[in-house]
Formats: C-alpha cells, structure tokens, sequence
C-alpha cells in the first residue's frame, strides 16, 4: 500500500481500447490447464484443423488429436494439470481469466484464446520440452507465448526455439521464475 501512485500496466485503460477476440491466441507453456475452470472455460483455444477422437493428425503438425493443445511432459494430447500445485490455471488465468463472470480476477487479454502447453510439473524445467513446446506454440498460431522456467539451463536447442518465435514475429514472455532467477 506504501507505492508510487499509478505504477501498473494500465490494463483497465487499455482494455476501454482493445479487449482481444477469440482469433487472438496466447499460448501458455506451464503445467497444464484446468478445463473446467469458469475463468478459462470459454476461452480454450481449439484447433480446427483436427478431427477429434479420431486417432489421426488431420492437420499434418506431427501431433493426433491436439484439440486443445499439447503435452510435451507426458507427450500426449491431453495438457491438462494434474498436478497439486495449480501453477499452469494460474499462469493461465493471469492472462486470459474472463471478464464479468462473478469470479476473483480478469485476465490482461481476457477475450483472447489460451493454448495451453504443458512443458512440466509445478513450473517447466526440461530445456527440451519447453524448446518443442514453443515450436508448436508460434506454429500454432499464437502471437504471444508466455512461459515459467524453473531450474532451467540455456542451450543452442532453446535458442533456436526462441530465435523461431522471434523470426516470427512471436512476443515471448519469461517469468523471472519462482526463485526470481
């Protein structure tokens, strides 16, 4: 409460400006999601160049099914958290958390759509995983990738997976991670 008078992002100005619409997409590479989140809910990205359920990469991006995105932890379709400590939902709805729902918070983009991209447990620590995870993010579409590294370490794979965000025109977004590191 001992601050500097209006030290803040000015998201409710920005907002009377621009809100975002669905066609936005922020990609959130943490631990998952929580699907049934009322914050996050309606905001799922979905990929409409695949069929669900039907076994097949109709899209021809190397992944089956990726409907709602992808987990480079587990290497399957399903990136949803299934961890105790939630940090994926939260990082998540920091971002996209919807507007005028009853709920705690609004989200800085609250109208865009998340991809949500597990790369980790509680916060991502594989320099593999997060590398992919970033490739599949900017292919995907995403004009935005926000990440939380956690005890990682820089390598020339993670550098061409930021390079390639970079080359394409990708806002990539680090946290300073859980041990301000």
């Amino acid at each position: 409460v001992n601050g500097v008078f209006d030290v803040d992002i000015d998201a409710a100005e920005a907002w009377d400006t621009f809100t975002g619409d669905a066609s936005f997409v922020i990609a959130v590479i943490d631990s998952g999601v929580q699907w049934s989140h009322p914050d996050l809910d309606d905001n799922i990205w979905s990929n409409n160049g695949e069929i669900p359920g039907n076994g097949v990469d109709d899209d021809g991006n190397g992944y089956i099914d990726d409907i709602s995105g992808w987990d480079f932890h587990h290497n399957d379709n399903d990136p949803a958290d299934d961890t105790r400590f939630g940090h994926g939902p939260s990082a998540a709805r920091w971002s996209t958390a919807e507007g005028n729902n009853g709920m705690g918070r609004i989200g800085h983009c609250p109208n865009w759509s998340v991809l949500m991209v597990r790369a980790g447990d509680s916060f991502v620590t594989d320099v593999q995983d997060f590398s992919q995870s970033v490739i599949y993010a900017v292919d995907a579409g995403a004009a935005i990738v926000q990440e939380a590294l956690g005890a990682i370490n820089h390598s020339t794979f993670m550098r061409r997976a930021l390079d390639y965000a970079y080359n394409n025109d990708v806002l990539v977004i680090a946290s300073a991670a859980d041990e301000n590191s």
